[in-house]
């Protein structure tokens, strides 16, 4: 199935942030979870996650995410659950990271084939 159509989501990210077949090409990880804990270190964010669902990548049941401590960093809350766009274990704020209760572009992950 073809999902090059873009998909308007509104959320943590701010609104008008768009999800593309490109990005998810290009992520290596795409899942969602629930933020356990986070701590930083050397101007990084490690963000842990209890997965809930696991779209592309390897499923495990917990991941740690980075990001970094700046205005380009990706912001996660505390017991919030997210839906994840991650290369090498990495986000920022340019990927359609998402409150799992707000995103409306799940279904377009759901027919996607890891």
């Amino acid at each position: 199935m073809s999902i090059a159509k873009r998909v308007p989501i509104v959320g943590v990210m701010g609104p008008g942030k768009l999800a593309t077949e490109e990005e998810i090409k290009n992520a290596d990880l795409i899942f969602s979870g629930v933020v356990t804990s986070y701590e930083s270190k050397d101007e990084l964010i490690y963000f842990t996650f209890q997965v809930t669902k696991t779209w592309k990548g390897d499923s495990m049941a917990e991941r740690i995410i980075i990001s970094d401590n700046s205005s380009c960093g990706a912001g996660f809350g505390l017991d919030q659950e997210y839906v994840v766009f991650s290369i090498k274990g990495r986000t920022d704020h340019c990927w359609s990271n998402e409150r799992v209760h707000d995103c409306n572009f799940i279904g377009v992950l759901n027919s996607f084939r890891n």
